[in-house]
């Protein structure tokens, strides 16, 4: 992989990491049927068009939206957009849990869990080559669309993988889901030869 293609690679990382594949390689040894059929089961995608729609969707609302709108509503702002009562339980929750395991202050707080989102489009376009929907270059461009928004929203891998934790967490409304993605993310914070270590967020 080129340094360009690593740092793309780098913000699908943390479901990378969860599916136990490799982080710097676009290569897989599953098979292009398993890949169609989980794409089909989770997203409803057969083919471009619908992989394309997806991560439209994830990019502008996703299951980011209800839940920013609770967060917003949270901190004693407006929501921009999103249902801010879909999430609000699930939103309280998690952000409790993470200020009390230490994974951040109350301050530090993620202001929207885009991240979740993103980190699904990073890996949606490598599903997507995989199972025959999208060439190499769409893949590369489905993963840029990840990383600018990453970087208009965060200043920091730690930023985006605490969004990332939280994204889990409150999607299922579930603690562990939280507590295993921040043990990822912290992994990918801490090691040496993790991307995150090696690659610098304004790369």
């Amino acid at each position: 992989l080129t340094a360009e293609q690593r740092r793309l690679m780098a913000f699908a990382a943390p479901l990378l990491v969860y599916n136990d594949e490799a982080v710097d390689a676009v290569e897989s040894e599953v098979l292009p049927e398993t890949y169609r059929a989980q794409l089909q089961s989770w997203w409803n995608i057969t083919d471009r068009e619908s992989t394309l729609e997806i991560v439209r969707w994830l990019l502008l609302e996703g299951h980011h939206a209800d839940a920013d709108a609770a967060l917003a509503l949270m901190r004693g702002d407006q929501p921009e957009a999103g249902d801010s009562e879909e999430k609000a339980e699930d939103v309280q929750a998690i952000a409790e849990f993470m200020v009390e395991n230490g994974y951040c202050t109350a301050e530090m707080l993620p202001r929207t869990v885009i991240a979740w989102d993103l980190v699904r489009i990073a890996n949606l376009g490598r599903w997507a080559l995989h199972a025959g929907y999208l060439s190499e270059e769409e893949m590369w461009q489905v993963m840029q669309v990840a990383a600018d928004a990453a970087r208009e929203h965060f200043s920091s891998w730690e930023e985006y993988g605490r969004s990332f934790a939280m994204g889990r967490g409150v999607w299922h409304g579930d603690e562990e889901d939280c507590q295993t993605a921040w043990e990822i993310v912290t992994a990918l914070l801490e090691e040496e030869q993790s991307l995150w270590r090696q690659i610098p967020w304004n790369a």
